[in-house]
């Protein structure tokens, strides 16, 4: 997968990663220029009860959802452990 050169400002570092995951996912989704495309918020989510960190060998990244606005629609991305889902799609009035 390309990797966005976008900027991802206002963004907390823990989090850049895959907020410029989801924008690069999002820009070959849509054929879209990555910078055409504006990160609206990050929300952190808790963890998820089934699977405590301290049994994993590495730390798991934090868990996100992640919100762009693209051509007026918005979509919201979660991160999932390594995975990358797109939640939802809504046009914006």
């Amino acid at each position: 997968m390309p990797k966005s050169k976008v900027r991802v400002r206002a963004v907390p570092e823990s989090a850049q990663a895959a907020v410029a995951r989801a924008i690069a996912t999002l820009s070959e989704r849509l054929s879209l220029d990555p910078e055409a495309i504006a990160v609206t918020r990050v929300d952190f989510l808790e963890p998820s009860s089934d699977r405590r960190e301290s049994e994993l060998a590495e730390p798991l990244a934090p868990a996100l959802r992640i919100f762009l606005l693209a051509k007026g629609v918005q979509y919201v991305f979660r991160t999932q452990e390594r995975r990358l889902i797109l939640e939802e799609e809504r046009f914006v009035a």
